[in-house]
This record gives structure tokens, sequence and C-alpha cells, in this order.
């Protein structure tokens, strides 16, 4: 499993799993000028060997990660969870205006920390638990590691995954609008881009169903 941007395993908390073993990968500093693939592959090194079937779990970015880590080591199911699997489910925020007026590249954690109050309502960050949990989170990342990750996912393009992928999707997301979102997608009625952690018993029963058949 792997979390979304800027956020940590904690995210995962509230699920209730029926698979034999979890691991929760856990972000890394990029090197500077790390393209996406090499990061995946540094990712990968720290997986834990399995016996048995394999699924990747990613929130939000942590979707787009482990897409790419699909193509370097076996699996059998990729579990996206308020994320993207294509380039135009990113909207255009993010395929045009963030790659031609790249201020993004001066984010910085303490910006993102001190505006979080400005958007992390609207993005399902409405308890204090998620607040904290957040904002936890954030304060372990590097500047660059934000910088680094806001280009990643604007550059990003779907190519080459041939593993199954199953899309859970909120139809409130705010920062991947689920009008966007292709089929196949399995929805969750009134869920934010944070449902994995405030509707954390709806999004366990689908993941629950889909690990059942796999």
């Amino acid at each position: 499993m792997l979390s979304g941007l800027g956020l940590d395993p904690g995210v995962f908390k509230h699920l209730e799993l029926t698979a034999d073993s979890i691991h929760h990968l856990h972000w890394l500093d990029p090197i500077k000028k790390e393209s996406l693939e090499a990061y995946a592959q540094r990712m990968a090194k720290n997986m834990a060997p399995t016996e048995g079937k394999l699924v990747l779990i990613g929130h939000s970015f942590g979707g787009v990660l482990m897409q790419e880590i699909s193509k370097l080591v076996p699996t059998n199911q990729i579990i996206l969870i308020s994320s993207v699997k294509a380039k135009k489910e990113k909207g255009a925020g993010m395929n045009f205006w963030m790659r031609a007026f790249t201020v993004h590249k001066l984010v910085t954690q303490k910006m993102i920390v001190k505006s979080f109050k400005s958007w992390g309502p609207k993005h399902g960050y409405k308890s204090p638990e998620a607040q904290a949990m957040f904002l936890n989170a954030a304060k372990q990342h590097s500047n660059y590691y934000f910088r680094w990750a806001t280009t990643q996912i604007a550059a990003w393009e779907s190519k080459d995954v041939t593993t199954p992928i199953a899309h859970i999707h909120g139809t409130k997301d705010k920062t991947f609008a689920f009008k966007r979102i292709q089929t196949p997608v399995l929805p969750v009625e009134g869920g934010s881009h944070l449902m994995v952690f405030n509707k954390a018993a709806e999004v366990s029963a689908l993941i629950n169903e889909i690990l059942k058949k796999r």
C-alpha cells in the first residue's frame, strides 16, 4: 500500500482488509532530477517478498507510483483509490496549466502547511483527526519532495501498464473530478479525495470484494 502525495500510511489506518499480509511503502526523498521510472525502481526495492498473489494498492499519487511499480514487479492486481489511470482523468489544470505555468515548482512544505486550512476541508480534511493526520505527515517531507511530486503528476501519462486495475473513486472528489474518471470505476457516493480515511468502511468493503475475486 502507498499513500497519496504528502501523506504516510496513517491515511489507511481505518481500513479493515482481509489480506493475508499488508506491507506499507514509505515515500523516499527524490534524488535531484530523478525520473518517475527511476524513483519507482528505488521504491520497488523496499517491497517485502511475497509467496502469494501480489496486489498493489495506491491512494492518489500513490496509485500512479503503483502503476509504475507494476511494470517492474510481477503483480496480480492494482487497486486505485482516489487516483488516476489515464492522462484524461487529470483534467486541464494538471495536464496543461501546471506544465505551462510552473509556479508549483516554487512550492515549499511550509506553504502547504500554512495554507492547509484554506484548501484542506474542501478535499475531505474536515475532522480534527484528519487534519492532524495530514499535518503530521506533511512535516516529514522535504520542499524538493513536494516540488518533484507535483511536477511528476502533472507530466505523467499511463503507458504500458498491463496489470488489471480496479478503480475506486468518490463522486465528490475535488482533486480528480469523478466526471473525468473513465470506466470501469467503482463509485463511492459522496466520497471525497480523502474517503479512504473518512469513508473507510465503504472503501474497505469494495477492496475486500476485489481481493476475494483475486
